[in-house]
């Protein structure tokens, strides 16, 4: 399923988008359970936070963050949140939340905020993955899989945008992911394929990261596989989760100056790493 987006929102807001299912629920979707009370239907996926301060990025070379915020529910997630995310390009986000703390986190002067989610938790906060920036973002849509986790019931998304470039006619794409993870490797290709399209018709560098849920050896392999199809590869990391690494990146038309796993804040801000990755774009 995929929706279009082209506004940006001075609050956190629901974007509406007109829809039509004939599946079990307005969603398409059936009961969920556990953090899942209900799930959205394609016109309340979306959601929109702040406003950007700049028409573009501020230059070729970027700061990017990735990270899987566990819902904001470690201890010391908003300080924690402020270190990683200051002075950051983009910041990309799975396990975001429209609700507090994650909101308070994410109410950072000057930057715009998207966010597709997965679910809906109590009092219909919104979780899944988000993107953030400076930078007002172009062509905003976002994909959920199909297959559900078992139990939870619920898909997992994928969100992406565009983002201008000074100095050039092309923009970045920017995907964040929460990988499909209990549903078998064959629905993480599913997931993987979906964006597919969209990576080989962008004309343009690319940044897809986030919580791929790669962990183990076939599930790695096949990733590189589809991504490789349109051109990406995974980076180089300095410090590789050696056994079971859930949180990826992969570049296309980008020379990455360091790609590194922050492991300082695991326990107190989140139960993942947090990627930080140092790039410049090249193919402007």
């Amino acid at each position: 399923m995929k929706k279009i987006l082209l506004l940006s929102l001075l609050s956190f807001s629901l974007i509406p988008h007109a829809h039509s299912s004939s599946s079990r629920d307005s969603s398409g979707y059936g009961p969920c359970s556990y953090l899942c009370d209900n799930i959205p239907d394609d016109a309340h996926v979306l959601h929109s936070m702040g406003q950007a301060s700049l028409p573009t990025l501020n230059s070729t070379k970027l700061s990017v963050l990735a990270w899987n915020l566990y819902k904001g529910r470690k201890s010391d997630f908003k300080k924690d949140f402020a270190i990683l995310a200051k002075n950051r390009d983009l910041v990309m986000l799975s396990e975001a939340t429209t609700g507090s703390p994650v909101s308070d986190a994410m109410n950072m002067p000057g930057y715009e905020w998207h966010l597709a989610a997965s679910f809906n938790m109590k009092n219909n906060i919104a979780a899944g993955v988000a993107l953030g920036s400076q930078a007002r973002p172009s062509d905003v849509h976002y994909y959920r899989t199909k297959d559900v986790e078992p139990y939870v019931n619920s898909p997992k998304a994928l969100i992406l945008a565009k983002y201008a470039i000074p100095g050039s006619s092309k923009k970045l794409l920017a995907i964040s992911i929460h990988g499909i993870n209990w549903s078998g490797d064959d629905a993480l290709g599913r997931q993987l394929n979906m964006v597919l399209p969209d990576l080989k018709a962008h004309d343009g560098p690319i940044i897809f990261a986030g919580d791929f849920n790669t962990k183990n050896a076939s599930r790695v392999a096949l990733m590189i596989k589809i991504l490789a199809q349109a051109g990406l590869k995974r980076v180089n990391w300095e410090n590789p989760t050696p056994k079971k690494q859930l949180d990826d990146a992969f570049t296309r038309g980008i020379s990455v100056k360091r790609a590194r796993l922050i492991n300082d804040y695991v326990g107190t801000g989140s139960d993942h790493p947090a990627i930080d990755l140092q790039l410049e774009l090249t193919d402007i």
